[in-house]
């Protein structure tokens, strides 16, 4: 969205933390940026403030605090106020809190502790955005009243939007909100694709527009080498002769009811926090651009919410350095898939294995070579397994994988060819390895083979993984648990997995 021009003096910020230094920093840094702050110094005080002073616009606090929690917070200030914008600060997030933040409301969190204040300074200048966009779009409401089709069509889309998380629907309800504001016009959204800079037609209305196709358009290169280039090539599309070409040729594509309706296309930038991402097009002879942009601001704004949503949630789920699901997660969907298989009788498989040597890795090479080697693994990982597979990093330098409809012989098959490709593969400073080469050992286990339960496996496969380290560079397969008995036999069972 564009850049809105705000006066930080006329916004409250309470912030609410147990740790005294955490408050002093805050309080001097918000200060002075110009913004007025108050301190509380548990949820308790926070509350007491809230219940006896002028409402703050902005709540910033801490989810772990002794007594009352920061989400209990965040969900007093809301039945006190919907309009009261929480910023929670975690140092470790889960899914539950996750969940839980988004249903009260939460606008954004921060991680503590804090990379650099100017982080805490840009989430606290965008809720504050934000405020200002839900003040202004209140204030046209207010004044166009009287153009009753407009005001409604707007309210039920902000409706819509409001009861949606998905980014991709978040695009077609701006899709379908826009061409009603036009009279039903066709109405395309062209979706930025940064890595190759093309502008890619992915979301249309109706979906016959281009007979269907999405058609991508090349910006020149010259021209858009930088996103603060991109967003001028955006802003600047309705004088793009070339652009305009491509969308009259891509439109001979179209049934002849839609290549023959009157208008033109014309091209609105939809930029959200200062990045491009794409832009609306449509074809009319009712253009009006403040009605599009009206429009489109509203979408920016729950745009927002939906990528924050999806952010919060994979922050939830995955590990932080290897991008891999995290333990909490892996245990969670472990359960799952080991229930359908017990449901279906169909087996199930987990490799448990962990870096040779990682701790003489970080002695020799310093932790932060260490971390890029886990990043690594990650990448490897995620190339190697398939994405019905769950990979998570169990801790340190150990690793899982669950194989739903996996054999025990194709687990054991796709160990070995782990431990191999990762042998073979060249990793910075494996010259310091004692063998000279970076290896892992795996540990393999099944059900219905080794055991019922996903616990049980968890052990089968982690008591294997010892046995590997005794030698390491080695796979070992899992023992039944003590008294096991298997419910069915895999031994007819063909194998139906692509590695």
């Amino acid at each position: 969205m564009s850049s809105i021009s705000i006066n930080p003096e006329e916004f409250l910020i309470l912030v609410c933390d147990d740790e005294e230094s955490v408050r002093n920093v805050l309080k001097e840094a918000l200060g002075n940026w110009g913004f007025k702050v108050v301190t509380a110094h548990n949820g308790e005080a926070g509350l007491d403030f809230l219940q006896k002073n002028d409402l703050p616009h902005i709540v910033l606090t801490d989810v772990r605090m002794g007594g009352m929690t920061g989400l209990d917070l965040a969900k007093a200030a809301k039945e006190i106020s919907d309009e009261i914008e929480v910023v929670i600060m975690t140092s470790q997030g889960s899914f539950d809190t996750a969940v839980q933040a988004t249903k009260i409301g939460v606008y954004d969190y921060l991680s503590k502790p804090f990379d650099q204040l100017s982080d805490v300074k840009n989430v606290i200048v965008h809720v504050c955005e934000r405020i200002y966009l839900r003040l202004y779009n209140e204030y046209l409401i207010d004044e166009l009243q009287k153009k009753n089709e407009q005001i409604q069509n707007w309210a039920e889309m902000a409706a819509k939007l409001s009861e949606n998380l998905d980014v991709p629907q978040t695009i077609s309800i701006g899709c379908e909100y826009l061409s009603k504001a036009f009279s039903g016009a066709p109405a395309i959204f062209f979706q930025l694709i940064p890595n190759d800079r093309t502008l890619l037609a992915t979301t249309r209305l109706p979906e016959t527009v281009f007979g269907g196709a999405q058609p991508k358009f090349p910006l020149a290169a010259q021209k858009a080498n930088s996103f603060q280039a991109i967003k001028a090539v955006l802003v600047d599309l309705n004088d793009n002769g070339d652009f305009k070409s491509f969308v009259e040729k891509a439109e001979q594509m179209s049934p002849p009811d839609l290549r023959t309706k009157p208008g033109e296309w014309r091209f609105v930038a939809f930029n959200t926090r200062d990045l491009p991402r794409g832009v609306f097009a449509v074809k009319t002879d009712e253009w009006d651009e403040a009605i599009a942009r009206r429009y489109l601001t509203t979408v920016e704004t729950f745009f927002e919410n939906a990528l924050l949503h999806v952010k919060v949630i994979e922050n939830s789920i995955k590990d932080g350095l290897t991008k891999l699901y995290n333990v909490r997660y892996f245990k969670e969907k472990f359960a799952e898939e080991l229930s359908k298989s017990q449901r279906i009788s169909h087996p199930i498989s987990l490799i448990f294995f962990d870096i040779d040597h990682f701790k003489n890795f970080n002695d020799k090479n310093g932790h932060p070579a260490g971390d890029a080697l886990l990043v690594k693994m990650g990448v490897i990982l995620q190339k190697q397994f398939r994405t019905t597979d769950i990979v998570a990093r169990y801790g340190g330098e150990e690793f899982v994988i669950v194989m739903p409809h996996t054999t025990l012989v194709d687990a054991l098959a796709k160990a070995e060819h782990l431990r191999l490709f990762i042998e073979n593969e060249k990793f910075d400073h494996e010259e310091n390895q004692p063998s000279g080469k970076l290896t892992v050992s795996i540990g393999v286990s099944e059900y219905p083979s080794h055991a019922s339960t996903w616990e049980s496996l968890i052990k089968v496969a982690d008591d294997a993984l010892y046995e590997a380290k005794k030698t390491r560079n080695k796979v070992c397969q899992g023992k039944a648990a003590q008294g096991h008995v298997a419910p069915f036999s895999t031994a007819r069972i063909e194998s139906t997995r692509i590695s």
